[in-house]
């Protein structure tokens, strides 16, 4: 248990079981790396990503994958918390409509970080996998945990099981964090799969355990995490502590684990860590296990929370989001997590770190904690980052929006308004641009704290997008502070043809929609080139005009397949097509001979439902 050989790559587990597609994909996260949900969809769909640089590298893919999600994923993050991604595109666009920020009523922090898969198999029935994780939606290479729970809906039940009741309410109350208004495609998506999950009779749970429970803490009807009151024996695992919480959970027991960061520990008080070494043995991760360098793939750094407790023969594990602080047991934080329950024999803490005479290899990660008598924290840069996060705070919570007009020459221009008035301090560079353009183009946000509004002249359409991004800087005392984060705004008057000009810049020309059509047929490739079902293309001069100027006849026998038993990849052609078409420029794309046995396959298409 918790071994750390037994690795899992975080997009491998969205990929769906054999026999299923995914039909509907739910995320909860508190921050939020553009580039990682970029990618979320191929995992989802068809494809293995072997990281996000060569999986850029292949944007005609990428955008295909992220175009079939669009109306299918939805994801939570908590607002200001969205990454600047390192990586240019314009897909970024296609996220849009994805993702919905949160935010907690009394001040806390959108914490939870779940994925809920809704796979459908062709007979009808829906498989529902629940993914806990303690990480964020991001290409972090922290020590991280996960719980991944799958589990089949009984259809021909009406109510739900008593069990899934929090997972149930916990989805069902998403919607009511959102600091935006919610489409209805995703209050209709939700409560799909708040009913489901709900009616899933079993899950499918690691083989050390036999029980289950899920635990929402922050959403109506949940108000906080509990733990077991006199537990004999405690391990903790959290990046992030407070004195109350740490003292509540290790009071109890003897011969207590706790494993936690550096800084966390310094930050506990005198008093409560003295109080808490008389029960526990402290830990943290051994230099050597947290990589070597920007370049080395070896995880980096503790973001792991997991909470084992004894009683007695029987153990309780808690796997999720929340840290051992006051925040996230309280319940001013939304926070989600799994517990499960066994037989100490199987899963107690021995199973965890062993003994001094045999450890376990998670033990080997680990070294003890040395208080410093003297904490050399660095102050100053502290304060900075606490001004950069108010400021950071007050932007998020501002009433600002990004409006689209059209110039003369036929480019764009583009304005972040603010109805919202905050204190910016004299000495913070406070400064934004549309994700989709180059840094050089960052210009004063400043005005913003006024009420009034940012300027980006001459965009292309593909450049538009309502994801801004804000850096902000400070520095003092030769201390220098930079952090930068993105919002989603709501939009006015975005062209209807800017999704269509993002796929312009990937389709270049004749061969570049070529090749976007054999991706789209590639999946049967393979099969036995016939044309079945007696499909027949109709004669005639036109037709028989463009099947011999078919520059790429190995096209034809594909298409001709899709068309008589493949309706699905036809109807991903149909959209490409219609897309292209809302863009100026597709006839220099779009070869005339496609266009014309196209014609003729839906004329044949049409004559074949009519005889039927």
């Amino acid at each position: 248990m918790l071994d750390p050989s037994a690795r899992q790559v975080y997009l491998e587990q969205l990929m769906p079981p054999e026999g299923y597609s995914l039909d509907l994909a739910l995320a909860c996260t508190y921050s939020l790396d553009l580039v990682t949900l970029l990618l979320a969809p191929l995992a989802m769909s068809f494809c293995d990503v072997e990281g996000k640089e060569a999986a850029l590298a292949q944007p005609l893919v990428v955008a295909e994958a992220v175009r079939r999600a669009a109306d299918r994923v939805m994801v939570f993050c908590h607002r200001g918390r969205i990454a600047v991604p390192a990586s240019k595109t314009s897909l970024y666009s296609y996220l849009e409509p994805m993702v919905i920020q949160a935010r907690p009523p009394r001040g806390g922090s959108f914490h939870p970080k779940v994925w809920l898969l809704r796979f459908a198999h062709s007979s009808g029935q829906a498989l529902y996998r629940l993914i806990c994780l303690s990480r964020n939606m991001t290409f972090d290479r922290s020590w991280d945990v996960s719980v991944c729970l799958e589990g089949e809906v009984n259809h021909s039940r009406v109510r739900g099981y008593s069990g899934n009741r929090p997972l149930s309410d916990f989805v069902r109350s998403l919607p009511g964090f959102a600091t935006d208004e919610v489409p209805e495609r995703v209050h209709e998506n939700i409560q799909l799969m708040a009913d489901e999950v709900g009616r899933v009779p079993e899950w499918e749970i690691p083989g050390d355990f036999d029980g289950l429970e899920f635990c929402a803490s922050g959403v109506p009807g949940y108000s906080e995490l509990n733990m077991p009151k006199k537990p004999t024996r405690v391990f903790v695992m959290s990046p992030f502590l407070t004195d109350q919480t740490v003292a509540s959970l290790c009071s109890t027991g003897r011969e207590n684990v706790l494993v936690s960061t550096l800084d966390a520990l310094d930050g506990l008080s005198p008093e409560a860590f003295t109080a808490l070494t008389t029960t526990t043995s402290v830990y943290t991760l051994s230099d050597w296990s947290q990589g070597e360098g920007e370049d080395s793939q070896s995880a980096c750094g503790l973001h792991a929370k997991a909470y084992l407790v004894e009683n007695g023969g029987s153990v309780e594990l808690m796997v999720g989001s929340a840290n051992a602080t006051h925040r996230a047991f309280g319940g001013a934080n939304v926070e989600f997590m799994v517990r499960l329950t066994g037989r100490r024999y199987r899963a107690g803490i021995a199973k965890i770190i062993g003994t001094c005479e045999q450890p376990t290899q998670f033990a080997a990660l680990l070294q003890p904690y040395l208080r410093s008598e003297t904490l050399d924290a660095d102050t100053k840069r502290k304060e900075l980052e606490a001004v950069l996060e108010a400021v950071r705070e007050a932007l998020a919570c501002s009433d600002m929006w990004v409006t689209v007009t059209t110039d003369a020459d036929g480019s764009s221009s583009m304005k972040v308004k603010s109805a919202s008035s905050f204190e910016l301090p004299a000495d913070v560079k406070c400064t934004c641009r549309p994700v989709t353009v180059h840094p050089s183009r960052l210009a004063d946000a400043g005005p913003l704290a006024r009420q009034g509004s940012v300027e980006f002249a001459r965009l292309d359409a593909a450049s538009l997008t309502s994801f801004i991004a804000f850096e902000l800087s400070l520095r003092a005392c030769e201390v220098q502070s930079t952090i930068g984060f993105v919002l989603n705004l709501e939009a006015e008057g975005m062209p209807e043809d800017r999704h269509a000009a993002v796929l312009r810049g990937l389709i270049p020309d004749e061969d570049g929609f070529v090749s976007y059509v054999k991706m789209l047929l590639s999946d049967d490739l393979d099969a036995p080139a016939t044309t079945g079902e007696g499909f027949q293309i109709a004669a005639g001069s036109a037709t028989d005009g463009a099947m011999s100027n078919w520059r790429d006849s190995s096209l034809l026998e594909p298409l001709v397949r899709a068309y008589s038993r493949e309706s699905e990849k036809i109807e991903y052609i149909e959209r490409l097509l219609d897309d292209l078409k809302c863009s100026a420029g597709e006839d220099d794309v779009i070869p005339p001979a496609f266009t014309a046995v196209w014609a003729a396959l839906k004329e044949a298409a049409s004559s074949k439902e009519t005889r039927s």
